[in-house]
């Protein structure tokens, strides 16, 4: 999925987006951080900004210490973001805050950039329906709402892995 990403910015988005904003979460916002990485390097363009929007201090306090998308993985990440932008300082009392915390976090990202891209499986748009209500589907309908430049990246699944497959735009 990284080197799939970074293909992706360096032939479709780079110039016209040196901007990107990821949200920290375990899962393809920290695969898309570090596909901004190998950009950067590739490219070697210092003006290229990877920012980590995270929705309060505390987000992987409940995460496994190592492993993918571990603390070890979240503390790399912060460390190589070029900024990191809480979008509330405190941390969640009970899940149900968290959640607003985390759906704050992605209006905020969508309000700073003019481009969502999202993950979803091909051929699959339950993502639009009313009664889903993922991370991911509400802020995809929100981009969609606000007219942004929505994209998703279509996936398959072959044996234990999540294969990319191609970015469709849909708005």
């Amino acid at each position: 999925m990284v080197d799939f990403m970074r293909d992706y910015i360096e032939r479709k988005l780079y110039p016209q987006y040196i901007e990107f904003i990821t949200g920290g979460a375990q899962g393809f916002d920290q695969l898309v951080f570090w596909a901004v990485e190998k950009a950067r390097k590739n490219l070697n363009d210092k003006e290229i900004l990877n920012q980590v929007y995270l929705p309060f201090p505390a987000q992987a306090d409940r995460w496994s210490e190592y492993g993918p998308f571990g603390k070890e993985d979240y503390q790399q990440m912060k460390d190589h973001a070029s900024s990191i932008i809480f979008t509330t300082g405190t941390n969640p009392q009970d899940y149900s805050m968290a959640c607003k915390m985390l759906q704050r976090r992605n209006d905020v990202m969508l309000t700073d950039s003019g481009m969502c891209i999202g993950l979803w499986p091909d051929r699959d748009n339950t993502w639009m329906k009313p009664d889903i209500r993922s991370g991911t589907a509400n802020c995809l309908k929100h981009a969609m709402q606000e007219c942004y430049d929505v994209r998703i990246v279509r996936y398959g699944i072959k044996g234990n892995e999540v294969v990319p497959l191609y970015v469709e735009r849909i708005k």
